[in-house]
């Protein structure tokens, strides 16, 4: 009888070592799928990120050439918090000629930039607004960073 009863007793012993083996497996699979996924989510907000960055760049590059009175309103800005009087304002080289046409009569000096790619830079006695495309992008870039590293 004795004999009879000895697999029952030894599969009754050896049923919590199976089931603790079991449960270590799940948690190595659970750490490994959690481990996937931060790695997912850090991937997807790096490539969001860029998107988002080079998405805002060309809408506003391509708004400062569809409308070139939004160039003109940040002169303007620019020429009412800094003054007229010495203003330098930097542009595109392209956008030289459009910004001088408007603003020479005021006694704003006008010059191209080839680091500028959109927008200005505006310098007069009292200090410097810039106003650039590349100043917005990196402001925006600034945030996207704070995302990005948010957990």
């Amino acid at each position: 009888l004795a004999l009879a009863a000895a697999p029952a007793v030894l599969r009754a012993n050896t049923m919590p070592t199976k089931l603790n083996e079991a449960l270590a497996r799940l948690e190595a699979v659970t750490r490994d799928v959690e481990g996937a996924r931060s790695r997912l989510v850090e991937e997807m907000r790096q490539g969001v990120g860029v998107v988002i960055l080079e998405a805002a760049r060309r809408i506003a590059g391509e708004q400062l050439r569809v409308d070139p009175r939004l160039l003109d309103a940040v002169v303007e800005e620019a020429g009412r918090a800094l003054g007229k009087e010495g203003l330098v304002v930097r542009v595109a080289s392209a956008d030289v000629a459009l910004v001088q046409a408007r603003m020479q009569a005021a006694g704003v000096t006008v010059v191209g930039d080839t680091a500028i790619t959109g927008g200005a830079i505006c310098e007069g006695p009292s200090g410097s607004i810039d106003a650039s495309l590349d100043s917005a992008t990196a402001a925006i870039a600034s945030v996207l960073d704070q995302w990005r590293a948010a957990p």
